[in-house]
């Protein structure tokens, strides 16, 4: 069996300047733009599923993917800019598994956090949510079949009931997904994380709030039970990455997630 071979490939920084890796194989080896001379270490698989990686020195943190080329080999390293980083962070691990949507380790790997039971968001008027603006899922851990309400336990916002057909509920479901609903706060100041998940559990409570979005969960039998987790997107719009991560799901299940009514 031959020897890999190492070759010299660019790195593209920011701003137009460039420098130069090692790479060996799907790997490669480069400094960071900010001077630190441990090296940074990166790869890629086919068809062009990148690991990203991060500078580990504080306050640098850029990140960067490796790009294949010819013969499957890595050509280039890319930094990619702060808006593009929430984006290709996701786009990174969904595309590397098809079960993205349906496994929470998976979903902690991306960045969300949380992790919190309906129930004691509920509880706490969501103190533990961060003030941010960023996007935030509705998740299951069960795999046992859903029970459908007749009557959604949701606030009736200026007269109006939340409550569908079961049948609409039915068709809705997505067997395989522990996603439930994908969900965003902001860009606006006021629209945070905290403010946004705070209306939407008490709308769940039956309170006559203005959060219709994502109200199929209310219909759902032990909602409490389900999980909430976010991510904060401060230097992103949250409506991108909204949009992205449920494209990615219909790509995967050719549907919506059962919560999410609109795109």
């Amino acid at each position: 069996m031959s020897a890999l071979k190492l070759r010299i490939i660019p790195v593209n920084f920011e701003g137009g300047e460039s420098g130069q890796a090692r790479s060996e194989g799907n790997n490669a080896a480069w400094i960071c733009r900010c001077g630190e001379s441990i090296p940074l270490l990166g790869r890629c698989f086919p068809p062009n599923n990148p690991s990203e990686t991060v500078c580990p020195v504080p306050k640098c943190g850029r990140r960067y993917i490796v790009q294949l080329g010819p013969g499957n080999r890595p050509y280039s390293v890319k930094e990619i800019s702060p808006r593009s980083c929430a984006l290709a962070e996701m786009n990174c691990v969904v595309s590397r598994s098809g079960d993205f949507f349906e496994n929470i380790d998976m979903i902690r790997q991306s960045g969300f956090d949380g992790f919190v039971t309906i129930s004691s968001l509920q509880k706490s008027n969501c103190r533990e949510v961060p003030s941010d603006p960023g996007v935030y899922l509705v998740v299951r851990t069960e795999a046992a079949p859903p029970e459908f309400l007749n009557e959604s336990i949701g606030g009736h916002f200026k007269g109006k009931t939340p409550t569908v057909l079961v049948s609409v509920l039915e068709s809705k479901w997505v067997d395989d997904a522990v996603v439930l609903y994908i969900g965003k706060a902001g860009p606006d100041e006021n629209r945070t994380l905290k403010t946004r998940l705070n209306e939407y559990m008490q709308f769940g409570q039956g309170t006559p709030i203005g959060h219709s979005g994502g109200r199929f969960i209310w219909q759902l039998g032990g909602s409490g039970n389900l999980l909430v987790c976010w991510k904060p997107t401060p230097n992103t719009d949250p409506r991108t990455v909204e949009k992205d991560l449920i494209q990615q799901f219909q790509a995967v299940y050719k549907k919506l997630p059962f919560a999410n009514i609109y795109h």
